[in-house]
């Protein structure tokens, strides 16, 4: 018997979100260490943006957000096609994250840009859909 809480079909019970733009410019840094490529971008109230991937392989994104009142960061995993479950810990408890990259196109190395398309699931539940564009500019 299924469990109570458990819908056949979460987009039926899921919440209707109303699309919104947020649109962030600023200075931020972008580092190489073993390989792995790291951007990250300071923002409001302490709270950062760290995206990495490997040189060899960007197919696979690592998204990191929150800091300052946000507390303890999240952290996400993302390739096109892949649902990757990721354990966040805070401490107190360790919360499943499930993302889901419906389209990635990680130009970074080459345009300088970085698209992804994405759904965040928590206990199999839809909770968000984000589309986030990164693109770098020289000063």
């Amino acid at each position: 018997m299924p469990s109570p809480d458990v819908a056949d079909d979460p987009a039926e019970i899921a919440p209707r979100f109303k699309r919104s733009r947020f649109t962030d410019e600023g200075e931020g840094s972008v580092a190489t260490r073993g390989g792995i490529v790291t951007v990250t971008r300071m923002m409001v109230a302490g709270t950062f943006l760290e995206v990495s991937f490997s040189k060899e392989d960007p197919r696979i994104v690592t998204i990191r957000r929150g800091g300052g009142e946000a507390g303890t960061p999240i952290l996400l995993v993302l390739e096109e096609g892949v649902r990757h479950i990721c354990l966040n810990s805070s401490g107190d408890a360790t919360i499943e994250v499930i993302t889901t990259c419906r389209k990635l196109e990680n130009g970074i190395m080459k345009t300088g840009r970085l698209f992804a398309d994405y759904a965040v699931e928590l206990h199999g539940f839809r909770v968000e859909k984000t589309a986030i564009t990164l693109e770098l500019r020289k000063r």
